[in-house]
């Protein structure tokens, strides 16, 4: 197994669960912050040159990875695309959907793998690699939660959490509604004002239902507004990724959110209810990255979704 994060402390939590047993040998790549390298091709090169020296140590005959378009990853698995067998993604959340239907409905390349010509000129200079020419992943493996439509060539693996949900406890609900927190204003996904207004109709509900509302920070937030919320709210912040860190505790009566990931993953772990309070599409802004009409698409999957009870918030 390869890691390459900023998380240790996260990753030795996980070890004491039994998941050191499940693989033979790891390596762990301390990623530095950016700001930590005195350029971005140190930065960047710095992954990549881990990953392929990582590979042909072991010649694995197959790759796992989570986000199969991340900046890190994806370099790497070009790079390696002659000598890899297999590909399997895992859920690494929301982002599946998005890279699944791009892949199913063909606007992979373009979102994903050339991007733009400034993209280009990075692959070429950063890793050699000349982006127009070569082709994106075929034969694909898919483990995850959704139901997902792929191409004709890829494979669906279906995640029911079994390993987790295995582990689970039986623990009392605190009166506690437990709101995961995310990142999307940072990300110029909604605005600051509707983000914050959102949390007060959610407090509010929450208050007139005799529960405590509780904001878990999400480790992308920016300072300002961190520190609006905590002036405001109760908060909360887990070393164990938050599907991991009720396992053998008291857990909240209900979780709730935006259009987080965790939504998905804990509805399938917990017998707890799961809120979704969506924005009105108008309310969706986008950006380069994540586009207004992937965040309408991921409120669509959440309204559709079994597991989740979903909501539009006002206008």
């Amino acid at each position: 197994m390869v890691v390459m994060s900023r998380l240790n402390a996260s990753i030795d939590n996980i070890r004491d669960l039994g998941t050191k047993n499940l693989w033979q040998k790891e390596y762990i790549y301390d990623m530095p912050l950016k700001h930590e390298v005195h350029s971005n091709k140190v930065f960047w090169k710095g992954c990549f040159d881990y990953l392929c020296s990582q590979f042909d140590e072991l010649n694995p005959d197959e790759v796992v990875v989570g986000n199969l378009a991340d900046n890190n990853i994806y370099p790497f698995l070009l790079k390696k695309r002659k000598k890899i067998q297999q590909i399997t993604v895992l859920d690494d959340g929301t982002p599946t959907l998005e890279i699944a239907r791009s892949l199913q409905q063909g606007f992979f390349r373009k979102t994903y793998h050339v991007k733009s010509v400034k993209n280009i000129l990075k692959y070429i200079s950063f890793f050699n690699l000349w982006l127009p020419l070569i082709s994106i992943p075929r034969k694909l493996t898919f483990y995850t939660l959704f139901n997902i439509e792929l191409r004709p060539e890829d494979t669906l693996i279906p995640n029911k959490y079994n390993w987790v949900r295995r582990r689970v406890k039986e623990k009392e609900t605190t009166r506690e509604l437990l709101f995961i927190g995310s990142h999307i204003v940072d990300r110029n996904l909604v605005s600051e004002a509707d983000y914050y207004d959102s949390l007060k109709i959610v407090s509010d509900i929450a208050q007139k239902e005799g529960l405590d509302f509780v904001y878990v920070h999400h480790r992308g937030e920016s300072e300002k507004i961190r520190n609006y919320i905590q002036e405001n709210y109760k908060t909360r912040e887990f070393s164990l990724p938050l599907e991991l860190a009720y396992l053998d505790e008291s857990r909240p009566i209900c979780f709730a959110g935006h259009f987080s990931t965790a939504l998905f993953s804990l509805s399938r772990i917990y017998d707890v209810e799961m809120r979704a309070y969506l924005f009105p599409d108008s309310k969706i802004i986008g950006s380069q990255h994540e586009s207004a009409s992937y965040i309408r698409y991921l409120q669509n999957v959440i309204e559709r979704d079994s597991y989740i009870h979903s909501s539009r918030l006002t206008n």
